[in-house]
């Protein structure tokens, strides 16, 4: 092998760790940036819409709980203005569901979402005869008609309590994925630190390395170099050639060789002066 080839062998390895090395990081960045592109284009979105859901509801609920008995006519009109609210962040929750979080997320998360959105619709579905018992409601408190109240409410009460109830563990089940998820990015974060701490230095040793390694492939040249420098000043002494298996010591072994010739003429021309 060659001088220039070892070299370049060389600084050939400590390019391609270097390489690996930026390749790790930028992976892992991509990777860091695809899940807060998730969390925050995907989960985010359907976080709020759900909390602005359970809202709605559980102020529905609650009014429903206290209406017996009560004949004021804003109390219709709240209920009725929630339930308008409930049916339209109903909406807004499935579209978060169906559209950010599905085109934003990996395929657990799409199967998530398609989940939520099963289950969401499910429980908009338990109410879709609500508005007749509301009507009714309403009817037996104009009349003051409390057997008839107390009917209605069996069947509108557990219900609206059965759909707060539904709701929370689906926000609960959305806000688990996101906790694991964040733990997720979390540990590949550190995992990617050490990792790129550990290549960094070993693309440190490496270089470390490598430097000494080509000093000491071009250490013979230095010896070359006074060795010439030396024949110049008129040392002539024969002296046994470097025997390294490049270029180095080729030139010194025909160094060498043309120093013992020229040694051998100046001999010559000294005797044939004597003479």
């Amino acid at each position: 092998r060659t001088l220039a080839t070892r070299v370049l062998a060389s600084f050939a390895v400590a390019i391609v760790v270097f390489a690996v090395t930026v390749g790790f990081s930028v992976v892992a960045q991509r990777q860091s940036a695809k899940d807060s592109e998730e969390l925050a284009r995907g989960f985010v979105p359907v976080a709020l819409k759900l909390g602005e859901l359970r809202a709605v509801q559980t102020t529905l609920a609650t009014l429903v709980e206290k209406s017996p008995g009560e004949r004021d006519p804003s109390t219709r009109l709240v209920i009725e203005t929630l339930v308008k609210v409930r049916r339209a962040t109903f909406g807004d929750a499935r579209a978060a569901i169906t559209g950010d979080l599905y085109a934003h997320g990996s395929d657990e998360t799409r199967e998530l979402a398609l989940a939520l959105a099963g289950e969401l619709d499910a429980v908009e579905g338990q109410l879709k005869d609500e508005r007749a018992a509301f009507d009714a409601l309403f009817a037996a408190l104009e009349r003051g008609d409390a057997d008839a109240v107390n009917r209605v409410l069996l069947t509108v009460g557990p219900l609206e309590i059965e759909c707060t109830k539904r709701l929370r563990t689906l926000s609960d089940r959305l806000a688990g994925q996101m906790n694991r998820l964040g733990a997720d990015a979390e540990r590949r974060e550190r995992r990617a630190v050490w990792q790129l701490v550990g290549l960094a230095g070993f693309t440190l040793a490496l270089g470390i390395a490598v430097s000494l390694h080509t000093r000491r492939l071009l250490q013979p040249l230095a010896k070359m170099t006074e060795r010439a420098q030396a024949v110049a000043r008129g040392d002539l002494t024969a002296r046994e050639a470097m025997t390294t298996d490049d270029e180095i010591g080729q030139l010194s072994v025909a160094f060498e060789r043309m120093v013992g010739a020229v040694a051998r003429a100046q001999s010559r021309a000294v005797a044939n002066e004597r003479l």
